[in-house]
């Protein structure tokens, strides 16, 4: 059976934007290595991290300014044969000990898209990027700041965590999330969105704060793209100035086939004056510490986790369309998440729902 992809052709985090500079440094995920570094512009690369010709390690390597080097153009140089490459195409320029040759077509650097935002730095896994960097719907970047990450490991695959979100099941038995109606699915080529309205039924004492300052209320608007890159949005109280949004941009990154990463950044409207900042400093910490302990029960509930499609039941379809269309999304190289005999026989009428059957066109 063929498997999921190790890593995601998505999104992926590659730092803080302070500690990437001209100086090289090195990004490994799941045993793929990749190589950052600014020119003297500040412009940020991506590049594969061995050089093609002898498949030296390019993070002692030297990044020359377009100002210094012989044809005004930024290149990284080889530590091990001096070998030249151009920083924005990846290509060989320049060969020392041979300088009569035309460098050969295989002699190039891979480049992967890159974006800068708020501080953060991404890296799309790809020639191209399939899709802009996302953010949460109709806001504007500029217009937030966010905490520092939380972290959190856990025992299962990084296409299958972003799973519990569209699990209607694990939601309310697991988490008290009992939901006022049926979810609303959305279903498009590169992203998955649930939104749940729900009432707080857990007797956690977060959840007990949570009704007693806001009532038992509550809605849920979460969105993944690429099946790692998510972005999570909890309303709580009744619609109007005095609701509370927790929003969250999550990322997940394999450690290895069966264990995962999760890196949480909980971000919140940019404060206009001095005292509000101190306020909303203090807010973000207490909905960073809510998230962390949120995300840190799950992985408790996913260790030793172990996924089979074939012990699905009727009443798991909430399940099922997720995972379709994350196949389709990886029908290329994908594991058979839910086979055609397994798809849940015709949903309720109200449920509302975008189903791709076949594999999507990519962009």
């Amino acid at each position: 059976m063929s498997q999921m992809p190790l890593l995601p052709e998505s999104w992926l985090f590659l730092g803080r934007s302070k500690d990437l500079s001209s100086k090289p440094s090195l990004r490994e995920i799941a045993g793929k290595k990749f190589l950052a570094f600014r020119d003297e512009q500040g412009a940020l690369y991506v590049t594969s991290a061995h050089c093609p010709h002898m498949g030296a390690g390019l993070v002692s390597g030297e990044v020359i300014s377009a100002n210094g080097s012989r044809d005004s153009r930024t290149k990284l140089v080889c530590p091990f044969h001096k070998w030249e490459f151009d920083a924005q195409h990846g290509g060989c320029t320049h060969i020392p000990y041979a300088q009569d040759r035309t460098p050969p077509a295989w002699a190039k650097l891979t480049r992967y898209p890159v974006t800068e935002r708020n501080g953060l730095a991404f890296f799309f896994n790809g020639a191209r990027a399939q899709f802009p960097l996302p953010f949460f719907n109709d806001e504007n970047p500029d217009d937030f700041i966010h905490l520092r990450e939380t972290l959190v490991q856990q025992d299962a695959p990084w296409y299958l965590v972003p799973a519990n979100a569209f699990d209607m099941a694990h939601f309310a038995n697991v988490h008290g999330r009992t939901p006022y109606s049926r979810p609303h699915f959305e279903q498009h080529d590169r992203h998955a969105r649930v939104i749940i309205d729900y009432k707080i039924t857990g007797n956690t004492w977060a959840d007990r704060v949570i009704r007693r300052l806001k009532g038992d209320r509550a809605q849920l608007d979460f969105t993944v793209w690429g099946g790692n890159f998510c972005l999570a949005v909890s309303s709580f109280g009744e619609p109007g100035p005095q609701q509370v949004k927790n929003r969250m941009l999550i990322t997940l990154e394999p450690v290895n086939e069966r264990t995962s990463l999760t890196r949480i950044f909980v971000h919140s409207p940019r404060p206009r004056w001095g005292a509000s900042r101190l306020a909303e400093a203090c807010r973000m910490e207490v909905r960073r510490f809510l998230s962390q302990q949120f995300f840190l029960a799950e992985a408790k509930e996913t260790s030793n986790f172990h996924f089979s499609p074939r012990r699905m039941i009727d009443e798991d379809w909430p399940n099922r369309p997720y995972l379709l269309w994350l196949q389709n999304l990886y029908a290329h190289g994908a594991e058979t998440l839910v086979s055609t005999a397994e798809q849940p026989r015709p949903l309720p009428a109200q449920v509302s729902i975008m189903l791709r059957e076949q594999p999507p066109t990519l962009l």
